[in-house]
């Protein structure tokens, strides 16, 4: 499963490793190690600490991608969101985002994702997700937008910025 994992992240790959790993109770160790891996492009198993054996030779070879696609901040942002830690969602996507790697994890599930940890940062992702539509002036970036617009006043609303919702409105509007 780490050699599935480390040649193609998803979620479901990781999530195949914890419950391979629960099973001789090494989870945490094998986890590091993959986030690990995922920052370094190095295989889990030559990482300090790996507790299970080394897979086969032919295997260990690793990604066929290149040092300049580590770290994988998209499956960084994906687990984190996976494992419900939204600062961790935060500094992987702030650091994707300082790269200029605009792909991978939708803006607009990671603002839903950090939403409750930090509301303020999720506003300012669904403003500027929002602004982007309305620039298209089309009927359905619109209704995008619109959507995007709830989000926003629902989230102002709920941490007592009611003001500050009405004048993004009206400056919108305008």
């Amino acid at each position: 499963h780490a050699l599935e994992f480390h040649e193609g992240p998803t979620v479901e790959a990781f999530r195949a490793c914890r419950e391979a790993t629960a099973k001789v109770g090494e989870w945490e160790p094998v986890r590091l190690a993959l986030l690990s891996s995922l920052e370094t492009g190095k295989p889990p198993w030559n990482g300090k600490g790996w507790p299970l054996p080394t897979p086969p030779g032919f295997a260990v070879f690793g990604r066929r991608r290149s040092r300049a696609d580590y770290p994988d901040h998209d499956a960084l942002i994906e687990i984190a969101m996976h494992e419900k830690d939204p600062e961790r969602v935060l500094l992987w996507y702030d650091r994707r985002e300082a790269s200029g790697r605009w792909f991978g994890a939708p803006s607009e599930r990671v603002a839903g994702a950090v939403c409750d940890f930090a509301p303020e940062r999720a506003v300012a992702i669904w403003k500027e997700l929002a602004e982007r539509q309305i620039k298209l002036t089309k009927p359905e970036a619109y209704q995008v937008a619109g959507h995007l617009m709830r989000r926003i006043k629902k989230t102002l609303s709920t941490i007592g910025k009611d003001e500050e919702w009405e004048r993004y409105l009206a400056t919108i509007r305008e």
